[in-house]
């Protein structure tokens, strides 16, 4: 497996854990690291709520 697959395969679960988990210990920081590295925000959708 390439480094590449193995961080889409690490940046797919980080996801999957934040989404699955939002508001426990840590997450936070897991959200953040991850939007901040993606440059993706995990609950976008709730952006375009607050636009709404």
């Amino acid at each position: 497996m390439e480094l590449s697959d193995q961080l889409n395969e690490l940046l797919a679960a980080a996801r999957a854990v934040i989404e699955y988990h939002e508001g426990a210990p840590g997450i936070d920081r897991l959200q953040a690291a991850y939007e901040e590295f993606t440059g993706e925000r995990v609950f976008a959708y709730r952006d375009e709520e607050e636009e709404v």
